[in-house]
């Protein structure tokens, strides 16, 4: 039986991105990868865990004309990243973006005010994007401890 390191099981939980013959947005594909690696790196999301909590927002994503006006009546405004994560009392945000890609007016606007508040927000167009964040914000994770 051939044992495997840390990385190696981590690299074996997070499947290949694979090509989707009909998407409604290209950049879900990116999404699911990348979820799929933060749960194998950090835990699930909404549990704590010791190198955080981990959260995807959708709220900023109406399906509806009606739900757009519902999170505009509970405060909900666009802008805000795709992915939170929570780490000693600190928010780091990663906003998923495919190669070509680009930031929404919304998110434009919204991202430096994030960054004059203390938050920092990168901009992920792939898994090492995804490291490379987590290793300049000092987040521990599996991978980085084995």
């Amino acid at each position: 039986m051939t044992r495997l390191t840390t990385a190696e099981y981590i690299e074996s939980l997070v499947a290949p991105v694979k090509p989707r013959k009909r998407s409604t947005r290209p950049e879900d594909a990116l999404h699911e990868a990348i979820a799929q690696y933060l749960r194998a790196v950090i835990g699930p999301e909404g549990v704590c865990s010791p190198y955080g909590v981990l959260w995807h927002s959708t709220e900023n994503k109406p399906r509806s004309m009606r739900a757009a006006v519902q999170n505009k009546k509970r405060g909900v405004i666009a802008g805000d990243s795709d992915v939170s994560i929570y780490h000693h009392q600190l928010v780091f945000k990663g906003e998923i973006k495919t190669k070509t890609g680009r930031l929404t007016h919304s998110q434009t606007a919204l991202h430096p005010e994030l960054l004059k508040a203390g938050v920092p927000v990168d901009i992920w167009r792939s898994i090492d994007d995804v490291k490379t964040s987590l290793i300049n914000w000092d987040i521990p994770t599996r991978e980085s401890l084995s």
